[in-house]
């Protein structure tokens, strides 16, 4: 599996985020600010979309693995790209999840941490000090 920072919005990324992401198509592609994928081979099995708001924060909108690649490690692999490219700048790095969302394990493995709830979602958040842990590990 191959992980790629996208410069710009991918339409293959697109058609995956609207055949199998439940919620509203458009807002979380069109504000997003950097964008991963997985692929396997000419194939985009996997999408994120991040956005960097407050000077020092970013929030990850979106995480997107096909149907038929679920289980694999593509969605930690995605997260960890991310913050890859991100860490340096971001101060803490915020994701709002569904709690019956499968990637919500993905988040708690990788150190971030239950802040509370908006809504339904529950609020995680990375703090740069935990971002250095994950390099450690």
């Amino acid at each position: 599996m191959i992980y790629k920072r996208l410069e710009q919005h991918d339409q293959r990324c697109e058609l995956l985020y609207k055949k199998y992401f439940r919620r509203v198509y458009g807002l979380a592609i069109r504000a997003s600010t950097l964008y991963s994928a997985a692929m396997e081979g000419d194939e985009v099995v996997g999408c994120m979309g991040v956005r960097k708001r407050k000077g020092d924060r970013y929030f990850m909108l979106y995480i997107i693995v096909h149907p038929d690649h679920r289980k694999k490690g593509i969605a930690k692999g995605l997260v960890k790209n991310a913050i890859k490219y991100i860490k340096d700048d971001a101060k803490v790095i915020y994701a709002k999840i569904d709690p019956d969302d499968y990637t919500l394990q993905v988040f708690y493995d990788l150190n971030f941490v239950n802040t509370g709830k908006d809504n339904k979602f529950k609020v995680l958040e990375l703090t740069r000090s935990k971002m250095e842990q994950n390099n450690e590990g």
